[in-house]
């Protein structure tokens, strides 16, 4: 037995789960939910293309649709004009709906009228009734969620709005940052947002899909993906909304929302610079910076007071300490071992060793971060290198750290090749093994002594990274875009899919537009290579799409709920058969247009 029933009015949608059920004897049972046959009624909604002006005669709508497929033609109109019948060809597509355009003019522009006709000639009208008025719309900011749709990342806003006449649309721009991203550009949000995760570029309308609609949501991309730990706690989103009736008033709000439930950044540990003090000269002082590693923005330079940090000295009466770091001694510490020690809440103490002996004296230094050969290597041109820590030998062979207490004094023994900046040290072109160039360090007005270290610099190999979709539907343009850089030029880039070379590219833009075939199925795997003006190649970077066939339905899974597996009944008596299906929540229509149920096969 094979039935095709039409979706009644007796089915209803019991908290997200359509339950359909059908009396019927047999044995085995079977149920598949289908898309087409019978005509499915659809919703009907009516909005304002823009404000209605008080006392300009035609007001433009926009009647939508939704379902749209077993529309024929939809009469549009006023409800005492003569309404025009326009072919369903003419509606715009919105996935499953349609929209279609058309103005109100006369007596009635107020009022707009539609008939729908569907395929097997049945009809459905809706009409509304507007007016001009002042008051502004309700809106409220409900929060913000991070969901994966099609295995990307996307940022969720919702709101509330709501109007007493009709409402227009809702626009909503979005903002997502890290807060430790935020606190790395000093609060400032213009700074922090070119490293945003997700950014609508301004504001995006979303218009009402049914009448009386409440709830507006957007949903945003996420360009880079947030980790679990990261929504919890390190995600935050500047939300601007703005609801815009019929008659064009307006209601605004701006709020900074959570991602998670709040903004919170765990200390690992910390370390402070220099691990070792020796002061040769009661007068000679030292500032201790701590640095604290914290869960998302790393290692953090914590100078000064006011930062959390805290400096005790275990023996305040021969060296003293500031609240900003600052050790000075008061006498020698002869055979007393005095020590600082720095502390932040969350991690562990920090216990840096003071040594006060004015009989020692400085007799060289050392460069640290050298290698087996003494030599200092830049792994890159053109690139700012940090200065090397330079440590002060004692003459009982002792070493510490200098350069915070003295001034170091840098110098390149050919500037146009290595070229010292306050920010550290920049090669200019290739320094070999067999040509370096000399990097000598002292210090200004203070002691004699001096370092001088070769230095070689080398071109560094270019960098490649890809981001592709997770998905690309046959039929349509596969747009390849990776980011390339290198310390110098780079001289080509080569795309490959599936190991086949599709494209090069010897200047910017770097990207390859691939057609998908209607017949490609599977995945497409892509690999892209850069080679830099020396010659040399990057690693290369892959990824791969997978291809979706536009006209696949994902047919939805039926649970059989009634009867149970191996459940008894009486010869002669009824047995009551019933499966379910997820249909979403609320007002979500489920777009299921029939049910096929088959007993024992048939």
């Amino acid at each position: 037995m094979n039935r095709a029933l039409s979706p009644r009015p007796e089915f209803r949608a019991l908290v997200g789960r359509l339950v359909l059920a059908l009396g019927a004897l047999g044995a085995v049972v079977g149920a598949v939910v289908g898309y087409q046959l019978s005509a499915a009624r659809a919703a009907i909604d009516v909005r304002v293309q823009g404000p209605i002006v008080e006392g300009v005669d035609g007001v433009r709508y926009v009647v939508r649709v939704s379902p749209c497929r077993d529309v024929t033609t939809i009469a549009v109109g006023t409800a005492s004009e003569t309404r025009e019948v326009r072919s369903v060809s003419e509606a715009v597509a919105v996935g499953d709906a349609c929209e279609l355009e058309f103005e109100g003019t006369g007596a009635a522009r107020l009022q707009p009228y539609v008939v729908v006709t569907y395929a097997d000639g049945s009809t459905e009208s809706h009409t509304e009734s507007l007016g001009f008025e002042r008051n502004a719309p309700s809106l409220e900011l409900e929060g913000v969620r991070i969901t994966n749709v099609g295995g990307v990342q996307h940022l969720v806003v919702s709101t509330q709005a709501f109007d007493d006449t009709d409402l227009a649309y809702v626009a909503i721009s979005a903002v997502g940052l890290r807060a430790s991203a935020l606190r790395d550009a000093g609060g400032v949000i213009e700074r922090a947002r070119e490293q945003s995760f997700a950014d609508t570029g301004g504001f995006e309308r979303v218009v009402p899909r049914e009448p009386g609609q409440r709830a507006f949501e957007l949903a945003v991309p996420i360009a880079d993906p947030l980790s679990a730990r990261e929504i919890a706690a390190n995600g935050l989103v500047l939300v601007e909304a703005m609801a815009v009736d019929a008659s064009g008033n307006q209601r605004s709000v701006s709020e900074l929302l959570f991602t998670g439930g709040d903004v919170r950044e765990t200390a690992r540990s910390m370390s402070v610079v220099p691990e070792r003090v020796i002061l040769t000269n009661l007068l000679d002082s030292i500032v201790l910076v701590p640095s604290v590693d914290f869960e998302f923005r790393g290692p953090t330079p914590m100078p000064g007071s006011g930062t959390g940090v805290t400096f005790q000295s275990s023996h305040p009466e021969i060296v003293a300490v500031t609240p900003a770091g600052l050790v000075y001694p008061l006498q020698p510490t002869a055979d007393d071992e005095v020590s600082i020690r720095v502390s932040y809440p969350g991690v562990s103490t920090v216990v840096v060793p003071v040594e006060v002996d004015p009989t020692k004296s400085l007799t060289g230094l050392r460069v640290e971060g050298t290698d087996s050969e003494g030599r200092l290597v830049l792994p890159s041109l053109n690139a700012s290198h940090p200065l090397p820590r330079v440590w002060g030998v004692f003459s009982d062979g002792s070493e510490a750290e200098v350069g915070r207490q003295l001034r170091l004094a840098w110098s390149s023994a050919d500037e146009s090749a290595l070229e010292v900046t306050t920010d550290g040290l920049v090669a200019r072109r290739v320094i070999g093994e067999d040509a370096t160039v000399a990097l000598t360090v002292g210090f200004h007005g203070g002691p004699t002594a001096i370092a001088v270290v070769p230095v070689v610099a080398r071109d560094a190999i270019p960098e490649v990274s890809l981001g592709l979709p997770s998905f690309v539907r046959a039929g349509e343009a596969l747009t390849i875009r990776p980011s390339v850089s290198d310390d110098v030029a780079i001289r080509s880039v080569r795309f490959f899919v599936d190991d086949d070379l599709v494209g090069e590219r010897t200047s910017a833009p770097y990207e390859v537009r691939l057609d998908v075939p209607e017949t490609a199925t599977g995945e497409i795997a892509v690999r892209v290579v850069a080679t830099d003006s020396a010659g040399q190649e990057s690693a290369p970077a892959e990824g791969v799409v997978r291809v979706v066939d536009e006209g696949t339905v994902d047919v939805p899974v039926v649970e059989i709920e009634t009867p149970f597996p191996m459940a008894r009944y009486v010869e002669g008596s009824p047995i009551r058969f019933s499966a379910s299906v997820e249909a979403g929540v609320r007002p979500t229509r489920s777009a299921i247009a029939y049910v096929d149920f088959t007993i024992d096969g048939r």
